[in-house]
């Protein structure tokens, strides 16, 4: 069973499909790895927070668990762990 784990939307044109970029508590510096600035107020996530802009995946929308809170649009929870 794949985990459920935080993610960014980067885009989604209203078809059956949306790309997503991985959001990790790890530290990382990578290209293409940026801190989440204001976490805790602006994303409702629980730790210190870096997005991974370099693992866009693209997903089918069902494998989508959106539980966000609706002032979160650009957050949702991806059970993408088998997908790349």
């Amino acid at each position: 069973m794949a985990q459920k784990r935080p993610t960014l939307l980067v885009l989604d044109i209203g078809d059956a499909d949306i790309v997503l970029a991985p959001i990790t508590t790890t530290k990382r510096t990578a290209p293409g790895d940026y801190e989440l600035r204001d976490w805790l107020s602006e994303t409702g996530l629980l730790k210190k927070s870096w997005v991974r802009l370099a693992k866009v995946s693209c997903l089918e929308k069902r494998a989508i668990v959106d539980n966000a809170p609706s002032h979160h649009r650009w957050y949702r929870h991806a059970q993408y762990a088998n997908a790349h």
